[in-house]
């Protein structure tokens, strides 16, 4: 067997949905490290979030499912996913069946399947709700990677979710967070905790090579300069920002690319004739998009989101040396200065800023952008993970 340790990263995403951080990372480390690590990328069962909360509920019954291989696709012996195995609970609440569920499936076996008996063993873990699956037992490190605000996931999961977070940061060595206020976050809840900040990133080649115009086929310029916000249309995303600032500036295409939240349809039908709403486009054809762009948007909602939300996709605008205009998002302060980007907190604000990049922007400003970019690499971001990985083996008996 061999002797390289096994790092298992529990996604809250499939690999095969939006590409995002999970798989940004998952696909650095299999580049660059795979002489000293194998990697597994395990996707979430499909019905996670109901059997957790039914359990969280004490109700009678639930089906989970566990990871085995998955049987298709390019890493399909790396890509864990799950199996139905259906069972029964009578009344018993998640805190005192904890230890039986983690006996209740096979999941020593799927474990020794993957990397033998004495293997060294990691979890990295990006979601609270897999922390009943996750125990010192089994793993010689834990790792929680915290990507984002619970005020991500919808209302009604928060209470049952924030008791879950505390369990997985009680377990880990080491807590890994996006943004300054995760970090304040976590550290109120456990002050003695390793907490280091991850920034998301970019991969500036993908960006570079994937930009050819060729990839557009659903939209033709109307007008001579483009705005436009890439990225999920969420309940935090400021639409109604968005169409107001369209309704000033006829004289500029804006485009909404990216899938819609059900209760957001409604912005599909009702819109300025100036905003194009592109939907949901694979990854590869993102960069065509982009550079595009004259201005990039992320028009947040202020709350919790956006005090603690560090967006992929201001590194995305930036690798292609795009000007991003904003509303205020805590984590991208020190990038405000007015040639980077524009953090605006009014709608005549938000409306100025786009007009200023839209006449103002300069190639020595767009350098500057891509620098940034350059010095926020996914490849970074993964380095530094296996880095404190590293440590924190060495560290251990």
């Amino acid at each position: 067997m061999t002797d390289k340790i096994a790092i298992f990263y529990f996604s809250p995403i499939f690999y095969d949905s939006l590409y995002q951080r999970p798989q940004q990372l998952f696909r650095e480390w299999r580049s660059h490290f795979e002489e000293s690590y194998t990697f597994y990328y395990v996707n979430p069962p499909e019905i996670f979030r109901f059997a957790i909360f039914t359990l969280q509920k004490g109700r009678r019954s639930l089906q989970r499912r566990i990871f085995n291989r998955q049987e298709a696709g390019e890493d399909d012996a790396r890509i864990l996913t799950s199996m139905p195995l259906p069972f029964t609970l009578r009344g018993h609440r998640l805190p005192v069946i904890q230890n039986f569920l983690l006996r209740a499936f096979d999941y020593r076996k799927t474990l020794e399947k993957c990397c033998g008996k004495t293997q060294k063993k990691v979890a990295i873990v990006a979601d609270p709700l897999w922390e009943p699956f996750i125990t010192k037992a089994e793993f010689d490190v834990i790792c929680y990677d915290c990507l984002d605000t619970l005020e991500t996931h919808p209302t009604s999961e928060l209470t049952a979710m924030r008791k879950q977070q505390k369990k997985l940061i009680s377990k880990s060595d080491i807590v890994f967070v996006t943004a300054a206020k995760l970090k304040e976050d976590i550290l109120s809840i456990a002050r003695e905790k390793q907490v280091i900040t991850v920034s998301n990133g970019v991969d500036t080649n993908f960006f570079e090579s994937n930009k050819d115009p060729k990839k557009i086929t659903d939209y033709e310029r109307r007008n001579s300069k483009i705005v436009g916000f890439i990225g999920t249309l969420h309940l935090w995303v400021d639409i109604d920002l968005i169409y107001t600032a369209a309704q000033r500036l006829t004289g500029v295409d804006f485009l909404l690319i990216g899938p819609f939240r059900p209760e957001l349809e409604r912005y599909k039908h009702d819109k300025p004739e100036n905003v194009f709403t592109l939907g949901a486009k694979e990854y590869s054809k993102i960069p065509a998009y982009i550079d595009m762009l004259d201005v990039g948007l992320i028009p947040f909602k202020p709350g919790p989101i956006s005090e603690s939300t560090d967006p992929v996709k201001l590194y995305e605008y930036f690798s292609l040396g795009k000007p991003v205009v904003t509303t205020y998002l805590r984590q991208l302060e020190e990038l405000d200065n007015g040639s980077l980007l524009r953090m605006t907190k009014t709608t005549e604000e938000f409306i100025e800023a786009i007009a200023f990049f839209l006449k103002h922007d300069v190639e020595p400003w767009q350098v500057s952008r891509k620098l940034i970019a350059q010095r926020n690499l996914w490849y970074n971001k993964a380095s530094t993970i296996i880095n404190c990985i590293e440590s924190r083996i060495r560290e251990k008996p």
